[in-house]
C-alpha cells in the first residue's frame, strides 16, 4: 500500500514562497508599467495601482516597502528593456563610432517613444533607491556598455586614453539634457529631430 506524500519540508515550502512573492512581484510591476503607459506618471498612486492589479492596497505592502519602491523597481525594469533592445541592436557591430553611434540612437529613440518611462527613470521621486537595486539604478548597464566600447577604443588608440571619460561624460549630459528638453516640451523639435541634433552632436565628440 503506498504512502500518501508528506507535507513539503521548509526548505520546498520557502521556496515556493520566494518564487509566488517573486511572480507576484512581477505582475505589481507590470500592472504599474501598463498604468503608466495609458494614463502617465503624473496620475500614478498606489490606489490605482491596488485597483489595476485587483489587489487590496495594503496587500502592495506585502511585497513593496512603499510608493517609491515601487517605482524603483519598475524604473530598473525599464532600464533592463531598453539594455536588452540596445545590445540586440549593436550585435555584430564592431566598428567604434557606429557602434556608440547607434547605441546612443537606440537609447535615445526607445526614450523619445517612451516619455514616461524617461519620467519615471530619470524625474521621478525615488528616494531612497532601495539597496538591492543601487547598482542597478545609478550604474545602468547601457552606460556599463557604452564605458566598456569606450575603454576598448581607448586601449586601441582609436580614442586618447585621457580623452575618454570626458567624451563619455559629455555624450551623456548631452543626451539626457536633449531628451529632457524635448520631453518636458520645452524644445519644439520633433523626435526626429532630436534624433539627428544627437548624432550630430556624437560625430563632433568624436571627431577629436
Amino acid at each position: 500500500m503506498s504512502r500518501s506524500p508528506g507535507p513539503p519540508m521548509p526548505e520546498a515550502r520557502a521556496g515556493r514562497r520566494a518564487v509566488h512573492e517573486e511572480r507576484t512581484r512581477r505582475f505589481i510591476v507590470d500592472a504599474t508599467k501598463e498604468l503608466i503607459r495609458t494614463e502617465g506618471l503624473a496620475q500614478l498612486n498606489t490606489r490605482r495601482i491596488a485597483e489595476t492589479a485587483s489587489f487590496a492596497v495594503g496587500t502592495l505592502y506585502n511585497y513593496f516597502a512603499d510608493f517609491s519602491e515601487i517605482l524603483a523597481y519598475v524604473a530598473a525594469d525599464y532600464l533592463d528593456e531598453v539594455y536588452t533592445v540596445v545590445l540586440h541592436d549593436i550585435e555584430g557591430i564592431d566598428n567604434f563610432e557606429q557602434r556608440i553611434r547607434r547605441a546612443t540612437g537606440i537609447y535615445a529613440g526607445y526614450f523619445l517613444k517612451n516619455p514616461e518611462a524617461f519620467k519615471v527613470v530619470f524625474m521621478a521621486p525615488i528616494d531612497p533607491i532601495p539597496v538591492a537595486l543601487e547598482q542597478h539604478l545609478l550604474i545602468p548597464r547601457v552606460a556599463v556598455l557604452v564605458h566598456e566600447t569606450f575603454v576598448q577604443a581607448g586601449e586601441t588608440g582609436l580614442v586618447p586614453k585621457h580623452h575618454c571619460e570626458l567624451i563619455e561624460d559629455m555624450l551623456g549630459s548631452t543626451v539626457h539634457g536633449m531628451l529632457l528638453f524635448h520631453i518636458t516640451g520645452r524644445s519644439h523639435s520633433t523626435a526626429e529631430a532630436v534624433l539627428d541634433r544627437i548624432d550630430e552632436v556624437i560625430r563632433l565628440l568624436l571627431s577629436g
